[in-house]
C-alpha cells in the first residue's frame, strides 16, 4: 500500500489515511488526514505558530479554544493561553496611539 502525505502537516507514513466526511452544502468528501488528528496538529503548530484573534501574539502558546457566541453557539477561536498576558498586549496596543497625518 502506497503511503500518503498529508496537506496539513506534511509527514509521510502509513498513519495518513484517506476517509469520507460529510460536509454540509457540498455532501461527500474524500479527506486525506492523519489519523491522530492531537498530533498532527501539535506538529502544525511546530512548523508555524498560530495566531491570536484578539493580541495578534504569534507563539506555541495560541491554540483554539471554545467561546460561547449567542446563537452559534461554541465556537473555535484562536486565543492566547494566558489571559491576562493577553489582555496586557491588548492594552500596550491600545496605548499607542498612531500619530496624526500631517502633525510635523
Amino acid at each position: 500500500m502506497k503511503e500518503l502525505t498529508c496537506p496539513y502537516c506534511g509527514i509521510t507514513s502509513k498513519d495518513v489515511s484517506q476517509h469520507w466526511e460529510y460536509i454540509i452544502g457540498r455532501g461527500l468528501v474524500q479527506i486525506t488526514a492523519c489519523s491522530n488528528l492531537s498530533a498532527c496538529g501539535k506538529r502544525v503548530r511546530q512548523i508555524k505558530p498560530l495566531k491570536c484573534r484578539w493580541c495578534g501574539h504569534e507563539g506555541h502558546d495560541v491554540n483554539y479554544h471554545t467561546v460561547y457566541l449567542g446563537g452559534h453557539g461554541d465556537v473555535y477561536v484562536l486565543e492566547c493561553d494566558n489571559a491576562s498576558d493577553c489582555s496586557k498586549r491588548q492594552d500596550e496596543q491600545l496605548a499607542r496611539k498612531p500619530e496624526p497625518v500631517g502633525a510635523k
